[in-house]
């Protein structure tokens, strides 16, 4: 009986032990939006909304880790588009730009 009154008193303390230890706090990660893979050198972590030198860049590949909208542009702020409609882009597709030369620059695709 002593037995078991000893193993049930372990039990419970482990228990109580278990429900009072504080919460795992999650850790917190952030993937890129896209990664550049060019044919020399070391991949790239971009975020929506930056604009990307797709010609100092030279030959690429890039992975979309989330769908995406992305348009070309003429200047290094990214404010004068060129007459190229847009491209969609899906959830981890690897494309490489359509268009090497001038600037890129993406957006989050609006999921509906």
């Amino acid at each position: 009986m002593k037995a078991l009154s000893f193993y049930l008193l372990i039990t419970a303390m482990a228990l109580i032990e278990t429900i009072s230890a504080p919460p795992l706090t999650p850790i917190p990660m952030e993937y890129p939006h896209v990664v550049i893979f060019p044919k020399s050198g070391a991949q790239k972590s971009r975020y929506f909304g930056d604009c990307l030198n797709l010609e100092e860049m030279g030959e690429v590949e890039i992975r979309y880790n989330y769908p995406a909208t992305c348009r070309n542009y003429t200047d290094i702020t990214c404010k004068n588009p060129t007459s190229d409609p847009p491209e969609t882009h899906a959830e981890r597709e690897i494309a490489a730009p359509k268009n090497p030369k001038g600037y890129l620059k993406c957006a989050a695709k609006k999921v509906i």
